[in-house]
């Protein structure tokens, strides 16, 4: 067991490093990848790769002085490594040299922390580094106590807070161009998702507008879509913001979105129509309807509700001073974001397990909206986590969501049926009677055939999603 004594220093650029090298310092050059298989308040565990060894580490302590024990091991333990690693790989090139007689380095970090670059000094004895004085090197500010710059703190929560611009990121908000890349898993999370808020606010207007002039289906969707995913995310971050504010506008938004619905349901049974043959009149009264739902909608929309509602928002997304913040606003992005998913993944995996054939399609709807919250979610969480489970699982969770979405299509077309044959011109009308008959056999053998798939591959995806929450615990550990 060894004690690892030294000193850090956070650079502005590599600026330092290349006018050392152009007044001739020797230094070495080594590619570093390591991978962190455990991190607890006891201490941390890595496997490193240098290029010609594989080096796993052990480390007890906080600040200037930690406990160290190293091992080599083998090729096949570091690539296995990665499976269970612990947030991202901290990839790096290490430019060694001596400073002042001292092994000194500067690493320019690659991959997920790119922009990052850090000088450390090592010593022999903490008298030693007591009396180190830094040369007066530009841009070099000391993070030896700060525990965000230790390397697996880095791993889990990303390059630390000051590097990022939210002033930026509120206005690539604004106009609906956020860039997920530059978010960072240390800044909080009240921050983080009022960026996000406020570009799906961005939207809801914009496509409104949009609707309003040109009646367009397409914007109409859109709209639908950023008002569920408003309200999806406000309903799957616990605490983000104070109960009673998160409680109203998740009420507030499923008012708007129900508003919405019918015109929505006829659109998608409009669709289905046109890849039938069927009668004339069915497709006339449908057409009929989807005009009507149109008017109501833009009437909707206009009135005082909607837009003293918005405006309530965007006050609610401008707080800075955290005045809306709820008990979890505090947290890390990344951890607020892990907790949320974990809940999201449980959730759905239990409600999953429960379907049965006997079970009515209510209980499968549930569980697509679930499908939803999670797929929303993740749009928004996913970059965060490097876990290869978590990935190859949002795959079959879109898959399924499609199918579970197609179920609940067929379910509520089966309903627009009844609707037109209530309708007393059509009710009357033997043609239109024969019709709606065969629209029910083809939706019927729809559905059963939709529930089974759903039925077949429960069983699978219920483990995939029930392996994707041990990787996402490690980043709860703090809590």
């Amino acid at each position: 067991m060894g004690m690892e004594i030294e000193r850090k220093f956070r650079l502005d650029s590599v600026n330092l490093l290349k006018g050392l090298m152009q007044e001739g310092l020797r230094v070495s050059e080594t590619s570093l990848c390591q991978v962190y298989t455990r991190i607890d308040k006891e201490g941390q565990e890595r496997i490193r790769s240098t290029g010609s060894a594989f080096i796993k580490t052990q480390k007890r302590g906080k600040g200037l002085a930690r406990e160290e024990i190293e091992e080599e091991v083998s090729a096949q333990a570091y690539h296995e490594a990665f499976a269970c690693a612990i947030g991202n790989p901290i990839e790096k090139k290490r430019y060694s040299f001596k400073l002042q007689s001292y092994e000194a380095c500067i690493d320019v970090f690659e991959g997920a922390l790119s922009g990052l670059v850090l000088l450390e000094v090592e010593f022999d004895t903490l008298e030693h580094a007591y009396d180190f004085t830094l040369p007066a090197f530009e841009g070099a500010v000391e993070v030896t106590e700060d525990e965000r710059y230790k390397n697996h703190m880095l791993a889990v929560q990303g390059i630390p807070l000051e590097t990022v611009d939210l002033n930026l990121l509120f206005h690539q908000a604004s106009q609906r161009e956020l860039d997920m890349a530059l978010f960072r898993a240390s800044m909080s999370s009240y921050d983080g998702f009022r960026v996000i808020f406020t570009e799906l606010y961005a939207k809801i207007e914009f496509h409104k507008t949009a609707y309003l002039e040109t009646k367009e289906n397409e914007q109409l969707h859109q709209f639908r879509v950023n008002i569920r995913k408003t309200r999806s995310l406000l309903q799957s971050v616990p605490e983000l913001f104070d109960a009673g504010i998160a409680e109203r506008f998740i009420k507030g938004f499923k008012t708007i979105a129900t508003q919405t619905n019918t015109k929505r349901d006829l659109d998608v049974f409009g669709e289905f129509l046109a890849t039938l043959a069927t009668t004339q009149a069915i497709a006339l009264h449908v057409e009929a309807s989807r005009t009507s739902e149109d008017q109501k909608i833009s009437e909707a929309l206009t009135q005082g509700y909607y837009n003293s509602f918005l405006l309530e928002w965007k006050m609610v997304l401008e707080d800075e001073e955290g005045f809306f913040k709820g008990k979890q606003g505090n947290l890390g992005y990344r951890t607020l974001s892990a907790l949320a998913l974990k809940i999201r993944l449980e959730t759905l995996a239990r409600k999953l397990k429960k379907l049965t054939e006997s079970k009515p399609l209510e209980a499968f709807h549930k569980v697509r909206i679930e499908f939803k919250r999670l797929r929303y979610l993740l749009e928004y969480c996913e970059s965060q986590f490097p876990s290869k489970t978590l990935k190859q699982t949002i795959k079959k969770v879109k898959m399924m969501q499609e199918t579970f979405g197609l179920l609940q299509d067929r379910d509520v077309q089966m309903e627009v049926l009844d609707a037109i044959e209530a309708h007393p011109p059509l009710a009357s009308d033997v043609e239109v009677v024969a019709a709606l008959e065969a629209l029910r056999g083809v939706l019927g053998n729809d559905i059963y055939a939709f529930r089974l798939r759903i039925l077949c591959k429960k069983k699978k995806l219920i483990t995939q999603l029930t392996a994707c929450v041990s990787p996402l615990e490690r980043y709860l550990q703090d809590l």
